[in-house]
């Protein structure tokens, strides 16, 4: 499992994530960058974008993907916290994890929001 921290969203739709993975010799901080849209679709909140991943794996590598959430608003909201999965598809596979912002988010303000990379497929497997 590796945590992300740092993350930022703010208006219309922009997410900063700061990304630590932990291996048996070292470990990698890197950087997520998603700037997109909100868009309010019944009773969710249908989020996508573009992420950018910097600072990636041991040669510093960036590459550019889609940022794909969906917020239900009758189930994922705790109190006044927000918790939604999302799906980073970059090109060399896919991430998936769960992130948790403020509620005051989804009414246009900025905060500070904290998600949990859980899986990943192709060099983002294992």
């Amino acid at each position: 499992m590796h945590y992300v921290t740092g993350l930022r969203r703010s208006a219309p739709f922009a997410l900063a994530l700061l990304i630590t993975a932990g291996a048996q010799a070292a470990s990698v901080s890197s950087t997520l960058t998603v700037n997109g849209t909100a868009t309010l679709s019944g009773t969710a909140f249908v989020n996508t974008g573009q992420a950018t991943l910097t600072n990636l794996g041991s040669g510093g590598a960036t590459v550019t993907g889609t940022f794909a959430s969906t917020i239900n608003l009758l189930t994922d909201i705790t109190g006044t916290s927000v918790t939604s999965k999302f799906t980073i598809t970059l090109s060399g596979g896919t991430l998936t994890g769960t992130y948790t912002e403020p509620l005051t988010i989804l009414y246009g303000s900025s905060g500070n929001a904290s998600a949990t990379i859980t899986g990943g497929t192709g060099s983002f497997a294992g």
